[in-house]
């Protein structure tokens, strides 16, 4: 995470979401994207809950600029 901050996760874990996965825009391609970064260069965090090996109910969790 940009800042490791309980108060960004801490709720999702109390209603029994994981960390899914990020997508962060300083991993993009150059040329990748025309014009500003949809994310203003920052972070998007999803989360999911699982139950039975499935995920359901992907949610994004919060988002953080860098």
């Amino acid at each position: 995470m940009i800042q490791e901050e309980e108060c960004f996760y801490k709720r999702l874990e109390e209603d029994h979401y994981d960390f899914f996965c990020s997508i962060n825009e300083d991993g993009y391609l150059e040329n990748t994207i025309h014009g500003n970064d949809p994310f203003c260069y920052g972070t998007l965090y999803l989360y999911a809950q699982f139950s039975e090996n499935k995920m359901k109910n992907i949610v994004a969790g919060f988002w953080q600029n860098s």
